[in-house]
């Protein structure tokens, strides 16, 4: 197995956080946050934040669309400024 793949038993996880590394790497983000473990997730193109981002009750993103589970029709994304929706082959709608 690598290096670099790790299990992680849930009742071992005592807190979670969203950090942002700001160019630092997952050693140096470690190092400085104090964690035991880092998962680099990307929530940026370039230096955007995109979609939903909230960090510390700080929002960085939040684009005009939502998402919502209207009933029993599956994941809805919609805009406010039109209320259209389509739907995937997958049954999800956007």
């Amino acid at each position: 197995m690598s290096k670099y793949i790790n299990t992680i038993s849930l009742p071992s996880i005592e807190r979670m956080a969203i950090v942002l590394g700001n160019g630092r790497l997952a050693r140096q983000v470690r190092k400085d946050e104090g964690c035991d473990l880092t998962i680099n997730l990307g929530f940026f193109e370039g230096s955007k934040p995109m979609g939903h981002l909230k960090i510390d009750g700080k929002v960085l993103s939040k684009p005009d669309w939502g998402w919502g589970t209207p009933g029993t029709t599956g994941i809805s994304r919609w805009r406010p400024c039109c209320r259209q929706r389509q739907t995937t082959s997958a049954g999800l709608s956007f």
